[in-house]
């Protein structure tokens, strides 16, 4: 994929992501993860990684930190090298987290799992605007005839302007992830997870209380989540109201 002069694909943001995740794995070791460079396999004729959702999820905290501050400010960039500006409306994404990294075999699996499908308008495999994916979401058939100029788009590679700043770029502070902040432990308390919860409604108070818990708390039991629920309830009723989920 190609980007515009001055302008960087997110695919290419994504492998430098990926190899400061690389870096940041074999740098911190985790009685879970015991050999982060894999174990010799004969059946794979090579190493097999079985806790490679380790390193993936780092990515992926990553990139959501990196589109949690940048999500606005991203481009398409068109076959003569031109940048078209995106809306929010072409950028929209499912999922939000904007937590300390949960570095734990469920906090791994859980981001892996909610990133999955992260945007509406851009296909993951290749980071480009895919309108036949926006048709699968939405349920919406046609929608080249009904946005004829974002049909322009389709298959476009998605990119960002380059700080105009010279030397090495420090992508942990593009991502907004200060040095070490991976070491913190996110406060999984009832009381810590119910201010969350109010916090993420006062938000968006169209989130469903899964939703919510996709958003702030992945990894936590439904029965720990209840009991936070309960406790937020109890200080704001209005997000317990009857027919919300």
């Amino acid at each position: 994929m190609f980007a515009a002069e001055g302008f960087i694909s997110l695919s290419e943001i994504v492998e430098i992501l990926a190899d400061l995740a690389t870096e940041w794995r074999l740098a911190n070791p985790h009685r879970d993860d015991p050999e982060p460079n894999g174990i010799p396999s004969d059946v794979e004729f090579g190493y097999a990684d079985p806790n490679w959702h380790r390193s993936a999820a780092y990515r992926e905290w990553l990139l959501q930190c990196f589109l949690n501050r940048h999500e606005m400010n991203l481009f398409a960039t068109t076959p003569n090298g031109r940048a078209l500006k995106l809306s929010g409306t072409l950028v929209q994404r499912h999922h939000l987290y904007d937590g300390p990294f949960e570095d734990n075999p469920d906090g791994w699996r859980g981001m892996v799992e909610h990133t999955k499908d992260p945007f509406t308008f851009i296909n993951k495999a290749r980071y480009s605007i895919d309108l036949a994916q926006a048709e699968a979401f939405s349920h919406c058939e046609g929608m080249a005839e009904i946005l004829p100029l974002v049909a322009k788009l389709d298959n476009y590679p998605v990119c960002w302007p380059l700080p105009k700043i010279g030397g090495r770029l420090d992508w942990l502070s593009i991502c907004g992830v200060s040095k070490g902040i991976e070491k913190q432990s996110l406060d999984m308390s009832p009381a810590a997870v119910s201010k969350r919860i109010l916090q993420a409604w006062s938000q968006n108070p169209k989130l469903t209380k899964s939703q919510i818990k996709v958003a702030i708390a992945p990894s936590l039991s439904v029965r720990q989540f209840g009991l936070a629920w309960s406790i937020a309830a109890s200080e704001n009723p209005k997000i317990a109201a009857p027919g919300r989920k």
